[in-house]
């Protein structure tokens, strides 16, 4: 029978231990850069609900068409992240009193406080008519109607996927020489779906480290 050295075995073992980290690493390494890469040229919009009721479901989407709507032209004719950017900032207390005026006259007698703010928030995998950007952080426009706790709506608010159809097979071409401009090649491949493997390894990594702080967040 052969004997295995228990030296031998230990360093073995040590030695696998090793590889699976840098392995580990290499791909967490990755998975950040590609992913912050992609969010670095982006702003979402995010709008969280009172609670999960039919009337504070239908609140939040009425205050979701009517941000975009009223600050539509602003918000198209940014060309730059940057622009889109100092807009919000700009006008950030105008958007909220905006938003507090629409929920004041449809919330029938409730008093629903409303803010808004720029974040960084973190976002599922999500698909835009042909484009899917990974899990992640991002930077974001969120706005908060009464308690926040029911279910969210996010879109992309520059490049402005917002006033996207998600329901069409493809955005339009215009939108996509927007994304191949601000972003490298090798991100544009990953939203467009050519690369699915390596999109797989950014949503895993993503989605495995916002739930390892949320546990450290709880404890």
């Amino acid at each position: 029978m052969l004997k295995i050295d228990k030296r031998s075995a230990v360093l073995a073992l040590a030695l696998g231990c090793v590889l699976t980290f840098a392995v580990g690493l290499r791909g967490w390494a990755y998975s950040e850069e590609l992913q912050g890469g992609v969010a670095s040229q982006m702003m979402r919009f995010h709008v969280r609900a009172n609670s999960d009721s039919d009337f504070d479901q239908t609140l939040k989407i009425l205050v979701r068409d009517g941000v975009l709507d009223h600050f539509r032209q602003p918000l198209e004719a940014a060309s730059t992240l940057e622009e889109t950017r100092n807009f919000i900032a700009k006008n950030l207390d105008e958007i909220e009193a905006f938003a507090a005026a629409l929920v004041t006259k449809e919330a029938q007698g409730f008093n629903y406080p409303v803010a808004a703010r720029l974040s960084t928030e973190f976002f599922p995998t999500r698909a835009y008519g042909g484009v899917r950007l990974p899990a992640g952080r991002y930077e974001t426009l969120r706005i908060d109607i009464g308690g926040a706790v029911g279910e969210n709506w996010w879109c992309v608010m520059f490049p402005p996927l917002c006033y996207v159809d998600v329901s069409v097979s493809e955005i339009p071409e215009q939108e996509k020489e927007t994304l191949r401009y601000i972003l490298t090649d090798e991100e544009y491949a990953l939203v467009t779906g050519d690369i699915q493997v390596k999109f797989k390894v950014v949503e895993w990594w993503q989605t495995v480290r916002q739930e390892t702080e949320m546990r450290f967040a709880r404890n």
